[in-house]
């Protein structure tokens, strides 16, 4: 199962405004990084792993 977040909770790892964390997720989930699922009011983000690894794969390549 993936790991689940709400915008709250990832707040807490960042000294951001709470739009300036809501706007970051918004071009992260865009460009299809992380995925949401929403419980009620509360909307909770994971990373979508597919894309992540491609992400990750081609930085590496660029890297080497």
């Amino acid at each position: 199962s993936d790991s689940m977040l709400c915008a709250n909770d990832i707040e807490k790892f960042f000294d951001l405004s709470q739009p300036t964390i809501s706007h970051h997720l918004k071009i992260l989930r865009e460009a299809k990084l992380v995925k949401t699922q929403q419980q009620g009011t509360w909307v909770y983000f994971s990373l979508y792993a597919p894309m992540v690894t491609t992400a990750y794969e081609l930085i590496k390549s660029l890297a080497e």
